[in-house]
């Protein structure tokens, strides 16, 4: 777990690929990346995420999905998930049924549990997760 001396925000992929290809809601993630940039905040995302935003962005062009990892990672950190995450996402997705929640989807969200972070996403479901603090960009 890290040290608390700025807020902690966990990106989910949606949020990522949002700003991405700038859609609907994505000055508010670039305002939230931005505050990182200025280490304001901490901005983190699930290697998860990576691997969502690549495989996501590529049908469009696969060097925009590289730039945009890499821009994630020069003002963020990638986390990648442990065993205590993958068993805890695993009891998250199974008490949440009614929410059809993916591997990573589950494993953003208790990455962000696990961190004490709040974690951003586009998937307005997540508030119904009342372990998880969600800000729907």
């Amino acid at each position: 777990m890290r040290k608390k001396d700025k807020k902690d925000l966990v990106f989910d992929s949606s949020a990522l690929v949002k700003f991405a290809i700038a859609e609907k809601g994505s000055k508010k993630v670039g305002y939230l990346l931005e505050k990182g940039s200025k280490k304001e905040i901490n901005c983190l995302a699930s290697t998860l995420s990576a691997f969502e935003l690549i495989t996501t962005l590529k049908r469009k062009n696969i060097r925009s999905a590289v730039k945009s990892v890499v821009f994630f990672e020069k003002i963020g950190s990638f986390i990648e998930p442990t065993l205590k995450i993958a068993k805890k996402a695993a009891f998250l997705k199974s008490r949440h049924t009614d929410l059809n929640l993916s591997m990573a989807d589950a494993i953003i969200l208790q990455t962000a549990i696990e961190n004490d972070a709040t974690a951003v996403t586009s998937d307005k479901e997540w508030k119904r997760v009342k372990e998880a603090k969600v800000r729907v960009v």
